[in-house]
């Protein structure tokens, strides 16, 4: 009997898996892809088949069917901008992960895996939710000091932790008995990237481009920077745009090759400001993450038809999107 939900989730040098049993997870790994391995790679969209056979065959080491597998769940790409949900993945979806329109990056992987092992396993489509690029700022939130430097929402939007975002405001709001809808927060992801985001009501209507060199530095990106420095940096003759947005997004703060002593200064400042605070800890990544948007597709997996699924209008052309489930 079909009952599972597979879960995965493509980061830079790992891919998380998990499997949930309705609400409760069963099993969760996180496979390391040892770097020598993932620069054979002359795209992102080309580690496809690696990244699937290695999930594949950690599902079925561990003793799962594919009959056993009900839905599943990718983590969303840069793909084109939309409104917080669930959506299942279709050919524009699938078109817009592997050109990577709005940048190259492994969560790109996500829709398409999932899509190709449901199809494969014999369901109709696979799910994400929450993808990184969902943007919910109001007009006047998108306005820029320079009408040439404005986003084109068919295709540019902020790119933030949303997923991560969203899911810890709902369990904060069911740790006060309330729903996440009911509650204005601040709320921070700190990993690679930092972003930081002012959720009201439900929506977030503000929040740092958090890959392109907005916000606060991270270990691995720049953050906010000089824009006049940055000017001069381009034009110095020294890098192209490849390797300027490389500075930007992926060499930036600990990854200084040219800077040795930043690990150092870095922990001179940080260290006294955190040794005693919590907020370097968060929940499991897969388990904050994906319970609100797998809970409403398990539900009703089992017993109700996937051709009989209601569905909202699209919150972005051309995607599907489904009802979602406050956990509040």
């Amino acid at each position: 009997m079909r009952k599972y939900t597979l879960v995965i989730n493509p980061g830079a040098t790992s891919t998380k898996v998990a499997i949930y049993d309705g609400e409760n997870e069963v099993f969760t790994e996180n496979i390391s892809h040892p770097i020598e391995e993932i620069q054979q790679f002359h795209e992102v969209a080309d580690q496809f088949d690696y990244r699937k056979d290695v999930i594949m065959q950690k599902v079925h080491e561990k003793g799962y069917k594919d009959d056993e597998i009900a839905i599943v769940m990718g983590r969303g790409g840069l793909t084109r901008p939309c409104e917080s949900g669930t959506y299942r993945v279709n050919e524009l979806m699938r078109k817009e992960c592997i050109e990577g329109i709005q940048g190259k990056h492994a969560c790109n992987l996500g829709a398409l895996i999932s899509d190709s092992i449901a199809k494969e396993i014999g369901l109709e489509c696979a799910y994400i939710a929450d993808p990184g690029i969902v943007d919910e700022r109001p007009a006047y939130a998108k306005i820029t000091g320079h009408t040439e430097f404005d986003l084109d929402p068919s295709h540019e939007g902020v790119i933030w932790h949303c997923l991560n975002q969203k899911m810890t405001g709902k369990l904060y709001a069911r740790e006060l008995g309330k729903h996440y809808e009911d509650l204005n927060l601040i709320i921070a992801h700190m990993g690679g990237g930092v972003s930081v985001g002012i959720h009201e009501h439900g929506r977030c209507v503000e929040v740092n481009r958090a890959l392109c060199g907005l916000g606060a530095f991270s270990p691995t990106r720049s953050g906010s920077i000089n824009a006049s420095k940055l000017i001069e940096v381009c034009f110095s003759g020294k890098y192209d745009m490849a390797k300027v947005k490389k500075m930007v997004t992926a060499e930036g703060a600990l990854c200084r090759t040219s800077a040795p002593t930043t690990p150092t200064r870095w922990r001179n400042a940080l260290w006294p400001a955190t040794r005693n605070a919590n907020c370097w800890s968060t929940p499991s990544a897969i388990r904050c993450r994906w319970r609100s948007a797998v809970w409403p597709l398990w539900s009703k997996a089992r017993s109700t038809p996937s051709s009989s699924r209601a569905v909202l209008p699209t919150a972005s052309p051309g995607w599907h999107r489904l009802p979602s489930r406050s956990t509040g």
